[in-house]
């Protein structure tokens, strides 16, 4: 899958808690060149810079900023070390689900 078909297959919106975010490839994620994603728990969106060269980036990406909804949600405290966090299972999350591709089919025909 090229990047291009994952931004294509990649849903409109996903439930995080009790809130509907949007996902949407932009340009420039979070108003930041720097930025591969942004979340804006305000506005409910999470945005995945369009030029990424691979899917499991993307994914990763996602995840990442997925994380960070739910860190913030769940009352953990703002911390320095959160991003060190994210990062080391977001990369792991992404390769767990990449090798183990059965590991998520099972994952979701259990929690159905």
């Amino acid at each position: 899958m090229t990047p291009k078909q994952a931004f294509k297959a990649m849903p409109k919106q996903i439930v995080v808690g009790a809130y509907i975010y949007t996902l949407k490839p932009v340009q420039i994620a979070g108003g930041d060149a720097g930025n591969l994603a942004h979340v804006d728990t305000e506005a409910q969106t999470i945005e995945i810079k369009s030029s990424l060269a691979s899917p499991a980036a993307i994914i990763g990406c996602a995840l990442h900023e997925v994380m960070h909804i739910i860190w913030g949600a769940s009352g953990l405290a703002k911390r320095a070390d959160e991003e060190s966090a994210i990062l080391a299972f977001d990369a792991g999350l992404t390769l767990l689900f990449q090798k183990n591709p059965a590991f998520l089919v099972w994952i979701q025909k259990c929690l159905k």
